[in-house]
């Protein structure tokens, strides 16, 4: 679209006065229309994200004996759920919150010890390198269930 633009001036001299004859001025700009937004790209949609199994762990216990002072049980431990691992397990069993780690391959097999007559009760952590997920509980264990004929003193 072109647009005529007119206009006219009048010079004058340090009194006021005109001086010479009015001049004019004429010129044509071209405007150029606003363009017509293009669609933006639609957005590529993201995959709903799976759901999750619950990240857990299974466990089996067996071979309980009495040991001097003390009872021990033999417990094959393995995680599931999650994205499906990597996974990593830690029993908090040792002193200053320290850990019995287990990388696989599952199960893994861990012992079970406590005083004899005393229940074992340590939290088990579970974690899933494939979702980033952890969870955990811990494990009861009471030798009265396991050892047969009970608790018995030495």
């Amino acid at each position: 679209t072109a647009a005529l633009y007119n206009s006219t001036w009048q010079l004058i001299d340090a009194t006021g006065n005109p001086f010479g004859p009015p001049i004019e001025f004429s010129f044509s700009a071209y405007i150029p229309t606003t363009p017509t937004p293009t669609t933006p790209p639609t957005p590529v949609a993201t995959a709903t994200p799976e759901q999750l199994e619950e990240l857990g762990y299974g466990f089996e216990i067996f071979g309980c004996e009495y040991i001097n002072t003390e009872w021990r049980c033999t417990v094959r431990l393995w995680p599931y759920g999650g994205a499906g691992g990597p996974y990593t397990m830690l029993v908090l069993d040792q002193p200053g919150g320290q850990a019995t780690e287990f990388r696989g391959p599952w199960p893994a097999i861990y012992f079970a010890q406590a005083r004899r007559c005393a229940a074992y009760n340590q939290e088990v952590r579970v974690i899933d390198d494939g979702s980033a997920t952890d969870m955990s509980r811990h494990l009861y264990i009471d030798p009265d269930n396991y050892i047969e004929g009970g608790c018995t003193l030495p």
